[in-house]
């Protein structure tokens, strides 16, 4: 399985990233997992999507919060042997992941 992370704060461009997500070609079961550290803010953009994991990340720290940790949350929380991360505005052409896991799966890498 290939786990997609996509960290997010108040980005609204998650929009078109996940939209071309839905024309990738998928070489194997693959989940699509959101860290939104926006607080609800992109709550039309997550209905729109049911099909991705959206994980609302909350900080219970008084440090502000970070990048890293919301990419820590998602390597956790996904279930794929192969974990890609995308930034929230990135635009995925059709063949991206196949040619990303090709070279991993053909020398047996995990």
């Amino acid at each position: 399985m290939i786990s997609i992370v996509i960290a997010v704060k108040d980005d609204q461009r998650i929009a078109h990233t996940l939209k071309y997500l839905e024309h990738v070609i998928k070489p194997e079961n693959t989940e699509v997992l959101v860290i939104d550290a926006s607080e609800g803010r992109l709550d039309t953009i997550k209905k729109q999507y049911p099909n991705v994991i959206w994980i609302n990340y909350l900080n219970k720290t008084t440090k502000k919060r970070t990048f890293v940790e919301q990419i820590n949350l998602g390597s956790r929380k996904a279930k794929g042997d192969i974990i890609v991360y995308l930034d929230a505005d990135c635009i995925p052409t059709k063949n991206w992941l196949t040619n990303i896991i090709k070279p991993i799966r053909q020398e047996n890498e995990k």
